[in-house]
């Protein structure tokens, strides 16, 4: 991945693009009057914009040899990165009750409350390892293609809605697991095949963080315990 880091944002781009696609129907494409979109929706798209923006532009400022810029973009970071865990949480509250009105089960909706550990959890975890790896150039930016990986299953899950129809919420975001779970594969593979080991690939580390609590998803939000849980979440929101 050394060699291609100056097209890593190539990448960045394409993720960009997937949730342009995703959330064009629901968001974009109302531009510019966005009506029916309250504040939170707003917020919630300002932070992961910008977010993107830093993806693309970071690789594109080393390239550039301007690291000055790139190490205070760096630093803006620890700024943004607590409003995006915010939003990200506002947003799977806003979902709740969305699906509530649309009449879904309640064990359904609840087993749903579990998905922050399936996103934020592994999301937070490559940046603060991104971070810790600063001066760990292979390490870092593996980080932080994986918190780009994280942010792109919620465009694919809505650009699955858009492409095929299938007969419940849960088929989607299995889906979008999948194609998450091979897009972490391909970059381990492609470190492989330039003689990187696999244990010791930071990729690989993120894999298996990425890879738990989505298993896990499959299994404990059924669970009575994680029900009784999530009803208690639910009295706190």
């Amino acid at each position: 991945m050394e060699t291609s880091n100056r097209n890593i944002s190539f990448f960045f781009i394409a993720v960009a693009i997937v949730i342009f696609i995703g959330f064009f129907k629901t968001y974009f494409g109302l531009f510019p009057f966005f009506s029916g979109v309250d504040a939170f929706h707003h917020f919630h798209a300002i932070v992961l914009i910008t977010w993107l923006v830093l993806l693309i532009v970071q690789p594109i400022l080393i390239q550039q040899k301007k690291f000055r810029l790139h190490r205070w973009l760096g630093k803006f970071s620890y700024f943004l990165v607590p409003f995006i865990v915010a939003s990200m949480l506002m947003a799977y509250r806003v979902q709740y009750f969305r699906l509530d009105k649309l009449g879904i089960s309640k064990v359904e909706n609840l087993g749903l409350l579990f998905t922050p550990f399936t996103d934020i959890f592994p999301f937070v975890t490559f940046y603060i390892l991104a971070i810790v790896n600063v001066r760990n150039t292979p390490a870092h930016v593996r980080y932080i293609v994986a918190t780009a990986l994280i942010v792109v299953g919620a465009g694919i899950v809505r650009t699955l809605t858009l492409l095929v129809k299938f007969d419940d919420i849960l088929t989607y975001f299995l889906t979008s697991i999948i194609i998450t779970a091979l897009l972490f594969m391909l970059f381990i593979l492609l470190d492989l095949i330039k003689g990187k080991a696999v244990l010791k690939n930071p990729m690989t580390l993120a894999f298996l963080v990425f890879l738990i609590p989505n298993a896990l998803f499959f299994v404990i939000p059924q669970t009575a315990w994680w029900q009784t849980i999530a009803a208690g979440i639910v009295k706190i929101m």
